[in-house]
């Protein structure tokens, strides 16, 4: 009995370490945020920048592999606030779409029809996965959860 709480506690404490340290990761994806753009930050082309460089906004590669390799494969990057200050005939456009036009001005392709969890996924694998493994090891409880699974089949 005191290995099986030992193990009880371990993985707990396994899962609670592996979200502390993940949780950054999974704020960024769709099912959490909510916004359908991953991306907060909205590019403009260098040539149309207005503000002043690393106040206002930042210059960066594109996040998108496939973009960071065309002409331009870098922009300069406004968070949605410094961006309507600063461009405000864009003030009644919507985040998604606006940051549809700005891609599509640069030339890139954005991501279409993500996976809501795609950050999420391997992360709840990593938290699961090493302490249900260790018990699986554990040939009692492997065939318990077999027998279910016997027992539920018609």
């Amino acid at each position: 009995m005191r290995v099986f709480r030992l193990w009880l506690f371990l993985s707990v404490l396994w899962m609670i370490v592996v979200a502390f340290f993940s949780w950054e990761v999974v704020r960024r994806d769709e099912w959490w945020s909510g916004d359908p753009d991953i991306y907060a930050d909205l590019p403009v082309r260098c040539e149309n920048v207005k503000g002043t460089a690393d106040v206002d906004y930042a210059l960066r590669e594109a996040p998108e592999p496939w973009n960071a390799y065309r002409t331009p494969g870098f922009a300069c990057w406004y968070t949605e606030h410094r961006f309507r200050q600063l461009f405000p005939s864009y003030a009644s456009i919507s985040h998604a779409k606006l940051g549809e036009m700005l891609y599509e001005n640069l030339g890139w392709e954005s991501v279409k029809d993500r996976d809501k969890f795609e950050r999420t996924k391997p992360l709840l694998m990593g938290a699961f996965l090493p302490p249900f493994g260790q018990s699986c090891h554990r040939r009692r409880l492997c065939l318990g959860v077999l027998r279910v699974r016997a027992a539920s089949e018609p």
